[in-house]
């Protein structure tokens, strides 16, 4: 019996395609992290980035699930590397909620989502709920807003949306640290 010379990584598959800054401190502390479970992501997008007072700004949360594969390679007796991947963590998900917090000011103009979304708005947070993501799906979520007319600040003023993926933390994921992202636009006084 010959010995093959066996080894292994991880790979992630699905990164994310869009930036989006991560908001740690917006979820909860206390979370079981399970590491065979899904890696749920969110990013964030906005139509531009500048707004002018009343006008409309679009943005579009996307909603990512990201499994481990592992691969495991062998070598044949010529020394060519025979490979296999196989998923070790993450799987389907559903009954997942998303939060989208909007900018001060700002009115909802509609909210709609893929995969099952449903979306309403209470007390300037759209809350999204019952979506079901299947391994390595992205769902989407696009959430239209009126700019204020008289900024809270004045004119010039950041309008900044956050937006999060289980936030109450519902689904143990493999990892919290990627549920959160956070956008700003610059509202701008009418011309």
């Amino acid at each position: 019996m010959s010995l093959a010379t066996r080894f292994l990584f991880r790979a992630l598959f699905g990164a994310s395609l869009l930036a989006g800054a991560t908001v740690a401190s917006a979820l909860p502390a206390a979370a079981a992290l399970d590491p065979t479970g899904p890696d749920l992501t969110m990013t964030l997008a906005e139509s531009a980035s500048q707004a002018a007072s009343g006008g409309t700004l679009t943005y579009t949360l996307a909603i990512g699930n990201t499994p481990v594969y592992e691969v495991f390679c062998d070598y044949d007796r010529r020394g060519k590397p025979l490979c296999t991947r196989e998923q070790v963590a993450g799987g389907p998900v559903s009954g997942v909620l998303v939060q989208d917090s909007l900018p001060a000011g700002a009115t909802l103009v509609s909210a709609a989502g893929d995969h099952g979304f449903s979306c309403f708005q209470f007390g300037g947070v759209v809350t999204c709920s019952n979506g079901a993501l299947d391994t390595t799906d992205r769902a989407s979520i696009t959430v239209a807003i009126t700019a204020p007319s008289l900024p809270p600040g004045g004119p010039n003023t950041t309008l900044t949306n956050l937006a999060i993926v289980n936030p109450q933390q519902t689904i143990n994921e493999r990892d919290y640290s990627n549920n959160s992202a956070t956008i700003s636009a610059t509202d701008l006084a009418p011309r």
